[in-house]
């Protein structure tokens, strides 16, 4: 799915997307990427959403992904 308007949104809500299990169980409990959850994703999808369809393996620098989530934000209304 588009990652403009992410920051702020519920997890797994775009619609005809489909989701992984573990991410849309995942939602039934973290509700909305925040800035943390989006951290936790970005750090490690897999350890966030077990079975997670995303191919992206993850990034371990905190500069790195402090810069994703900035450009993430710049790219959400909220």
């Amino acid at each position: 799915p588009t990652l403009g308007g992410i920051v702020g949104r519920p997890i797994a809500s775009v619609a005809g997307f489909a989701y992984s299990s573990s991410l849309q169980d995942r939602a039934k409990t973290d509700k909305t990427w925040d800035y943390d959850h989006l951290n936790a994703f970005i750090h490690n999808p897999k350890g966030y959403a077990g079975n997670t369809k995303m191919a992206y393996g993850g990034d371990k620098n905190d500069g790195r992904r402090g810069d994703i989530i900035a450009y993430l934000r710049s790219i959400s209304p909220n």
